[in-house]
């Protein structure tokens, strides 16, 4: 700069020819040592989230499930769901609104497409949610080890300071093989998750009527949890007598029942109906109508009780 020791930080304006230097200079300063940070930050997030994966290795990506029932999805389906009290209740804190809601129906009754459109709605609104689809005829998916394992995984990703736990207790022990189920619900989230991060967090998780360790998961693990904890559980599940028992002894001040109603489902199965006629090759609309309502009369509530004929 064209200046000495006592005009050099003096301006007459700025468009000053120094001055305009002088913050072109700092400006550049500036960007690169915001660029380096990010780049440093991203790398260690990269080499953090490479470290869980090789921590908890689940079998399976969550992602996979989740876009399989986003897909299946009509829509205008599942609409139905944000018109219900007790799910919003659930989902904006209502005051002294049970943090656990289960949503219960019967077989095909579009629960496990209705839990996809709930993680989306979460995902939306920018909130934490981690997810797990059991799946009862896959071994792997009926686990609850490996739900569990799933749920921390998908928690360190979204949540810094729960990857900083979880870094930590890798440092700890290395491996979880030999770790149970229940090992590694007091070790993870009660001790470590829970007890250090106070951080909003949703979990939906459906078809827990296809885990083996239904029961253990609801009275064992939910019912014994620190109500002040900041979790928020929806769980979706056939109304099974064993299932109904572990809730209801959780109590109505800790969860809440949602059961599916054909009322509730019955817009939902009209638009699948509808979607369906479109391969119809009948082309007087008197009879087609009749169709869709003999249809629609079959069905049951049930989006896997269409039949054509």
């Amino acid at each position: 700069m064209a200046a000495d020791h006592r005009s050099i930080c003096k301006f007459e304006a700025t468009t000053n020819e120094n001055y305009v230097r002088l913050r072109n200079s700092l400006a550049t300063t500036v960007a690169k040592t915001v660029n380096e940070w990010v780049k440093r930050k991203k790398a260690q997030r990269k080499r953090e989230l490479n470290d869980l994966n090789e921590y908890l290795r689940i079998p399976h990506q969550p992602e996979d499930d989740l876009e399989l029932v986003q897909g299946s999805r009509l829509s205008g389906t599942c609409e139905w769901i944000v018109q219900k009290e007790s799910y919003l209740a659930w989902r904006d804190l209502a005051a002294n609104a049970p943090t656990i809601l289960w949503i219960n129906g019967k077989p095909a009754t579009g629960k496990s497409v209705l839990a996809g459109y709930i993680i989306t709605q979460l995902q939306q609104r920018k909130l934490d949610c981690s997810y797990y689809f059991f799946k009862h005829g896959e071994k792997s998916k009926s686990r609850l080890i490996n739900c569990l394992r799933s749920l921390a995984l998908q928690m360190g990703r979204q949540n810094e300071q729960v990857r900083r736990i979880l870094s930590d207790l890798r440092k700890e022990s290395a491996q979880l093989d030999s770790v149970s189920e229940r090992g590694i619900w007091r070790e993870i989230f009660v001790s470590a998750i829970f007890r250090n991060n106070k951080d909003l967090h949703y979990w939906v998780i459906d078809g827990l009527d296809e885990c083996e360790s239904s029961e253990v998961f609801i009275e064992s693990f939910l019912g014994k949890l620190d109500p002040a904890t900041n979790l928020r559980v929806l769980i979706t599940a056939r109304d099974m007598p064993k299932i109904k028992a572990a809730f209801l002894g959780l109590g109505g001040h800790r969860s809440c029942e949602l059961p599916i109603s054909t009322p509730d489902t019955l817009q939902d199965i009209k638009t699948v109906i509808n979607e369906k006629s479109n391969s119809l090759t009948v082309k007087d609309d008197e009879l087609r109508a009749a169709l869709l309502e003999k249809v629609l009369e079959k069905s049951q509530g049930s989006s896997c009780g269409l039949s054509w004929s």
